[in-house]
């Protein structure tokens, strides 16, 4: 088993946003999937068993949380890549957004995320853990 250095703790805070019901519901719903990847041990297993499945040295990246907002946004790779590059909410879910910079992914590494997690490696964990 690999061990993953991770430290979301060092991740800006989302900021102060007064916006319609619609986003504070979508916001929420994203700080609760957040919260249960995190709490639960699941991201980290998803991704632990891909790194592991490699058998070489691989840069951890929050990939799981690309494919979930690919599938709740229905945004294509490159409007994805786009929102975020520009939304704070989307750069603290995948953990992009820093103090210094924001290192939005591009439109090709989302399309190789979306094929590197097929969906019987993502429940895979849930079912076994």
């Amino acid at each position: 088993m690999s061990i993953i250095n991770f430290q979301p703790e060092f991740r800006p805070a989302l900021p102060c946003v007064f916006g319609a019901k619609d986003y504070r519901d979508f916001r929420e719903t994203l700080i609760e999937m957040d919260r249960i990847l995190t709490f639960t041990g699941l991201e980290n297993r998803i991704i632990t068993a891909q790194i592991d499945s490699y058998k070489k040295p691989m840069l951890p990246r929050p990939l799981p949380r690309h494919n979930i907002l690919l599938a709740i946004t229905g945004l294509s790779f490159r409007e994805l890549s786009q929102r975020m590059a520009d939304s704070p909410l989307f750069q603290w879910f995948t953990h992009t957004g820093f103090v210094d910079a924001v290192r939005p992914v591009s439109k090709s590494t989302l399309e190789r995320f979306e094929k590197l997690f097929d969906a019987e490696r993502v429940t895979e964990p849930c079912l076994s853990g």
